[in-house]
This record gives structure tokens, C-alpha cells and sequence, in this order.
């Protein structure tokens, strides 16, 4: 299947991860600006849905359980061929890039590009400063990139990168449940995935995601499955599609109320005493996110593609295909351009110090996440993935 057909194929989780990325990127500049001023910003970033856009816990929920998505579809659809081999170029998909995202960080603090202990105390933001204060030395940050963050969700020379861990050790997890249960049928599968997620609940809520991914991947399976069969049989797939296109939709609807109680939820629950995972705001964002996805892919299935400008429909792929560029590059500018930026225009006033500050924070993200990919996906990680396949011909 060449990129362009896995691309169309697989739009509707771009979408998915465009608005993931979005999410992301919000929590981290709210959580950098949002304490400063009027509050204006905040305060309309409580209308109606666009509290979406801060929920970067429920971004990376979402991100995480596309990855348990993917990874079961890859399994079930036969193209899974070598566990070594698929974790080994796993393992590097990361690792390459975090070794550039790394390297440039140490190097803008050795530079003193970054400002965000410079501007903690104007904002009054004193999470911000937690961040750039100090950086181990420069080769230091390849055993960071290599092992502490992938196996230590350690994040020191990255803020956002501490969920790595979780999409490492959770993929390894998900290859090896979907490769042992690939002959079961679908219902038994949910039934051991839901007894697996039940035991991981207490022990870490973010695991669980890649298994509420891999039960999407068995249903939306199971409801395309259907829909041939429908068609082969009666020539009703339009119907078809305009049920689950309605429950998707409603489905979709609930979830984006659902995500938004989650906070209420999780702290009422806990401060009542349930157990483990249970009592945490993080587990009902796991459920919502679950929700929000299967939502969307039916409803997607259902028309969604049809009624999206085109113009639109493609601004929003473009954030979804270059998610990962984004991710390992927002807080870089963030920590640097952005807060250099506000200690400059910080006294003309918010429209020029967190309005136009945004705008051309996120153009410079946007230009940085293109050349990050082409470097990174494009050149680096192709070449050491090369380089790695022949030193394991040679030495078989």
C-alpha cells in the first residue's frame, strides 16, 4: 500500500491527530500565557467546546490510543512480519528524533535561548520555571534520548516528552497481544483486552490506552466487515452508512460533554475513595477519548468526509500528517522564541504580547515542523534504519 493510499485511508485518524496536536500545543501556551493579563483569552477559551484545545492530557490520551489502533491493524491485516524487527525500528522512530529534539534544546541553552525562567516571574508562573533552569552536558543528552525518556518518561530536556515512554513499552505490549490473539474471535479479544486493561488500571491509566485503540481497530473492523456484507447482499451500504454516521455523530457529541466532566469526575470519584485508576481524572479522559474516536470514524464512515470544505479538510490533514514534527518541536519555540518574544512587548499591552505572539509562534512551528520532518522522516531515520538492517544481514 503506497503513502498516498494510506494517507486517504487512514484521514479521518489525521483529523484525529491534527486536533491531539492542537490540544497539546494548547496546554502548553495557556499554561506558559494564560496567567498573565485580563484573562480575556482564558475566559473565552471557556465557550462552548474550545476548552478542547487545552486538554493536553486528553491530547495525549488521544495520540496514544492511535498508536494501539494502528498497531493492531498493522497485526490483524497480516502485514506484521518480525517482532524484533518491528520493535527495533519502533525503538528508532523515536530515538532519532529525539536525539535532534535533544541536541537542539542544549544548544539553545547554551546559547540562552530559551526564556522561561527569564519571564516565570513577570507571568508569575512558577511551573514555567521548572523549565531550561539547568540541562545536563551535551552528550548527556543522547543517553536521555537512547534510554531515560524512553524507558524513564523522564523529561528533562523536553517537557512533552515523558508519554514517549508510554507509546514505546505500550506498542510492545499491544504487538503482543494482538499477535497472540489474532486467531481468537473478535468478542473473545475484547473480553481479554477489557481483563488486561482492568488489571493495568491501577497500576498506570496511560497503558490502557493502547488497548481501548486496539478495540476500536476490532470494531471498526467488525462495522466494515458488515457494511461489504450489506452490500454484496442487499445494495443498502448508503443506508448503512447513514446509521453509523448518526450514532457516530451522537457518539461524538457526547464525548466532547464527556471529556469536559471528566476533571469533576475523576476528583469526585477519588475524593470518595474508589480505587487505583479509578478515581482519576486522567482514566475518564481515556474513556472519552475512546469515545471521541470511535465516534468520529463512524461518523467519518457515515459522510462526515462529504460535507468538509476542501480547503479546510486539508489545513486540518496537514496538522494531522505533520503531528509528530509539531509535537517535538512546539516547545522548543515556546520556551524560546514565544517567551523572548513576550519579555520584549510584554508592556504594549496582550493583543501584541499573546495575540501576535501566537500568530507567529505558530507560523515559526509550522516551518520547523516541516523541515524537522523532512530531515528527521525523511533523510536521518531512513538512513540509520538502513544502516541497522544491513548490520543484522551480516551478522545472521
Amino acid at each position: 500500500m503506497g503513502k498516498e493510499t494510506r494517507m486517504k485511508r487512514y484521514d479521518d485518524v489525521n483529523i484525529i491527530k491534527a486536533y491531539a496536536c492542537l490540544a497539546v500545543f494548547g496546554s502548553h501556551w495557556f499554561g506558559t500565557f494564560g496567567s498573565w493579563g485580563s484573562n480575556k483569552v482564558n475566559a473565552l477559551m471557556e465557550i462552548g467546546p474550545l476548552p478542547l484545545l487545552r486538554y493536553g492530557t486528553f491530547g495525549v490520551s488521544l495520540f496514544l490510543m492511535i498508536s494501539g489502533m494502528l498497531i493492531a491493524d498493522k497485526v490483524y491485516s497480516g502485514r506484521f512480519t518480525s517482532w524484533s524487527s518491528e520493535i527495533l525500528r519502533r525503538y528508532l522512530k523515536l530515538t532519532c528524533p529525539l536525539t535532534v529534539t535533544f541536541l537542539l534544546a542544549y544548544l539553545f541553552y547554551r546559547s540562552g535561548l530559551f526564556y522561561t525562567v527569564r519571564v516565570a516571574p513577570r507571568l508569575e508562573n512558577e511551573w514555567l520555571s521548572n523549565f531550561y533552569s539547568y540541562l545536563p552536558g551535551g552528550l548527556k543528552a543522547l543517553r536521555y534520548a537512547w534510554f531515560d525518556t524512553i524507558f524513564k518518561a523522564d523529561s528533562t530536556y523536553y517537557g512533552p516528552s515523558w508519554m514517549l515512554t508510554y507509546t514505546f513499552m505500550g506498542s510492545i505490549l499491544t504487538l503482543v497481544l494482538s499477535s497472540a490473539l489474532r486467531e481468537v474471535g473478535t468478542r473473545q479479544k475484547i473480553l481479554i483486552l477489557a481483563g488486561v486493561a482492568a488489571v493495568l488500571i491501577g497500576m498506570n491509566s496511560f497503558y490502557i490506552c493502547l488497548l481501548l485503540g486496539n478495540g476500536i481497530c476490532l470494531l471498526m473492523r467488525a462495522v466494515e466487515k458488515s457494511m461489504k456484507e450489506r452490500e454484496r447482499k442487499e445494495n443498502l451500504l448508503k443506508d448503512g452508512e447513514g446509521k453509523y454516521g448518526i450514532f457516530g455523530a451522537a457518539l461524538w457529541i457526547f464525548s466532547i460533554w464527556f471529556v469536559r466532566k471528566s476533571f469533576w469526575i475523576g476528583t469526585t470519584l477519588g475524593a470518595h475513595g474508589f480505587p487505583g485508576g479509578l478515581g482519576t481524572m486522567e482514566f475518564y479522559g481515556h474513556v472519552a477519548a475512546f469515545l471521541m474516536i470511535l465516534g468520529f470514524r463512524l461518523f467519518w464512515l457515515g459522510g462526515l468526509e462529504t460535507w468538509l470544505p476542501e480547503t479546510l479538510k486539508k489545513m486540518i490533514l496537514w496538522i494531522g500528517e505533520y503531528s509528530m514534527g509539531i509535537f517535538l518541536t512546539h516547545w522548543l519555540v515556546i520556551a524560546s522564541f514565544s517567551c523572548w518574544f513576550y519579555s520584549i512587548y510584554s508592556e504594549a499591552g496582550e493583543k501584541l504580547a499573546i495575540g501576535v505572539n501566537l500568530v507567529l509562534s505558530c507560523i515559526l512551528i509550522g516551518i520547523c515542523s516541516k523541515v524537522y520532518v523532512w530531515l528527521v522522516d525523511g533523510k536521518i531515520f531512513p538512513c540509520v534504519w538502513k544502516c541497522v538492517k544491513n548490520i543484522l544481514k551480516e551478522n545472521r
